[in-house]
């Protein structure tokens, strides 16, 4: 069955106040979304609609909860409408005019990503933040739902996790496991390419804990011989209670190679299902299934969301479909694909649940740019995004590329750290780095260094000594004291990275982190006009540049506080819990203007400070 299901996520900024949408005001405006809509038109009276889900299930409904979404499906027409919750959040979060919601049974992918919804929702509420002119505009002018013509798409399998796809997985308690969301993800991305003609190599035993209603159960998975053959043209792009044995035997057969391949902790539907690692998938497909050992798994914080998804529809376009992945805070993950993309860059989602709520996605607003200084609210698929780059088919000179990345051992160890406010020139000073790690496919063997860069990032100059590292394994890191020095002139706009060469790699790389890394030490400040905020709450921040330590004097009932530079680069977060006044040094940062937020039980409060 064909479903067109866009989903609008959130564009979230400062805010002060918001309306919550009660469920009549969703019920009328889902009412009049099909009635203007030209797909859904016709001479009849007002279509019907009725209200199947609002995301909130018994431990998170309480008195007076207003749910953050509603979603309604069209009674006398095919489609269904999921109106927001507040007008904080677009209006339209998502929609279709050729399949109906169905709440039970909802993979737990779509599920864990409505639930990020609603977190993200919930989150701006309690922060208080503003709808963006984008979202102001969007509930002014509700039924301009264009999303721009497709610019690339593919077609993809519409597979899934039960049967006839999980025929080969292991027995708990006699009864079938599910093949889990990144082995369905795999094997309809191997389909697309329809390689290898057969897998190479035994992949090995492993014994991992399956836990069923709270009882700890060990599993043995045995070794497994590739080299049977993969019969793409027996494996249907959609299979039905028509499909044959054999058809239904090739395509578990793969699917079960994958999950090993990736040694997926198997387990049963009801105990939360099949989980996995996408790195080792992917080391997986370059070892055993032929495929370019150059690919990489990116993460999304590392980018801007501008280079996030001019990245992804590079991909799309030169490559092919995307293994597309994120979490939510509490490690909620799931897989998927991105086959298509837009000219108003939505992206097309293959959740492998059959072909149900396939359909048009915001990447960007998962995490947005929208919300000023300090990024996200915290909910949502804003963690462990990631996407691997360069799927494909091997060529004959394919390599392993290397790829560092800065990773946080504490929250006072995460990133580059130094004592050095002036950065004269041909001065020698310290710069800590805690830690940088190996996320590539392979060990990395190669040197590690600091440079001076602009703010676009290109190489000033090398200003450190050079370490060399060998054989640092996947997922294994380690810490670093470089003594430096700057001989040219800063520029505004300077900073200081650290950069790494793999054995194989012609141009230094920078060490790109996430957002509880500090990636980078600004030597000279670029010249930023600084937004005031209205402050309603007493925020007090004294700076004893003696000392070289800042007191805050907190508003009331502060929970939270983040540093910011005057960029908007978060450099740490202080737990305030039950505190009235921090103090913290602020040594290691440069003279310049600072930003602190507090989030509080009123809402979010900034100020600013002078180093």
């Amino acid at each position: 069955m064909r479903c067109t299901l866009l989903f609008l996520f959130i564009l979230l900024a400062s805010r002060l106040l918001a309306d919550n949408v009660t469920v009549e005001q969703a019920h009328a405006l889902a009412a009049d979304f099909f009635k203007a809509n030209v797909q859904t038109r016709s001479a009849t009276a007002s279509p019907s609609v009725q209200l199947v889900w609002d995301g909130e299930e018994a431990s998170t409904r309480s008195a007076g909860t207003v749910p953050a979404f509603y979603v309604f499906n069209s009674t006398d027409r095919k489609g269904f409408v999921i109106i927001a919750g507040d007008d904080l959040a677009m209006p339209v979060l998502g929609y279709s005019f050729t399949d109906r919601f169905v709440v039970d049974g909802m993979p737990s992918n779509l599920k864990n990503w409505m639930n990020g919804l609603r977190e993200q929702i919930n989150d701006a509420r309690e922060m208080r933040v503003d709808a963006s002119g984008i979202v102001s505009e969007a509930w002014r002018e509700v039924m301009d739902m264009s999303t721009g013509d497709v610019v690339k798409q593919y077609e993809t399998a519409k597979w899934d996790q039960l049967s006839p796809y999980n025929k080969f997985c292991p027995m708990i308690n006699n009864v079938r496991t599910v093949t889990g969301c990144v082995a369905t993800a795999m094997a309809i991305l191997m389909r697309y390419h329809q390689w290898p003609d057969a897998g190479t190599g035994t992949l090995p035993a492993y014994t991992y804990t399956a836990n069923i209603n709270g009882k700890e159960i060990s599993q043995n998975v045995a070794e497994k011989t590739l080299g049977n053959s993969y019969v793409w043209n027996n494996m249907p792009l959609e299979y039905d209670w028509k499909s044959s044995e054999t058809t239904e035997n090739e395509v578990a057969a793969l699917m079960y190679d994958c999950g090993v391949m990736a040694q997926s902790q198997f387990n049963i539907a009801s105990a939360g299902g099949t989980g996995a690692a996408t790195l080792t998938a992917v080391q997986g497909l370059a070892k055993c299934m032929k495929y370019n050992k150059g690919m990489l798994c990116l993460r999304r914080d590392w980018y801007s969301d501008a280079e996030w998804l001019q990245m992804l529809k590079d991909e799309i376009m030169t490559v092919g479909p995307v293994l597309y992945g994120g979490a939510t805070l509490t490690n909620e993950g799931h897989q998927f694909i991105l086959d298509a993309y837009t000219t108003k860059d939505y992206f097309r989602v293959n959740w492998g649940w059959s072909g149900n709520s396939n359909g048009f996605f915001l990447i960007s607003a998962l995490n947005p740019d929208e919300q000023g200084t300090g990024g996200s609210t915290g909910g949502g698929f804003i963690t462990s995004q990631d996407a691997v780059f360069g799927l494909k088919k091997a060529e004959s000179d394919s390599e392993y590329q290397s790829l560092l990345s800065l990773f946080a051992v504490t929250s006072s160890y995460s990133g580059l750290e130094t004592m050095e406010t002036q950065f004269n020139i041909n001065t020698l000073f310290n710069v800590k780095v805690g830690a940088i790690g190996n996320f590539g496919l392979a060990a990395f063997n190669g040197n590690v260094c600091l440079a001076l860069v602009n703010k676009d990032l290109n190489l000033r100059e090398i200003i450190s000594e050079t370490y060399a590292i060998s054989d640092l394994q996947v997922y294994s890191g380690r810490a670093f004291l470089f003594s430096c020095k700057i001989s040219v002139t800063p520029q505004p706009g300077d900073r200081i990275v650290a950069v790494y060469k793999g054995t194989n790699d012609a141009d230094w790389k920078v060490v790109r982190g996430g957002a509880d890394t500090t990636t980078e030490i600004v030597v000279k400040a670029d010249p930023t006009p600084i937004i005031e905020t209205k402050q309603e709450m007493q925020f007090t921040v004294f700076c004893d540049k003696q000392q070289e330590t800042v007191t805050v004097y907190l508003p009331e009932n502060t929970s939270k506080l983040t540093l910011y530079d005057v960029n908007g680069r978060l450099l740490r977060q202080i737990s305030s819990e039950g505190k009235e006044t921090i103090t913290f040094s602020c040594r290691e940062y440069p003279t310049g203007v600072y930003i602190l937020q507090a989030v509080t039980d009123k809402g979010t409060q900034q100020c600013k400070f002078l180093k």
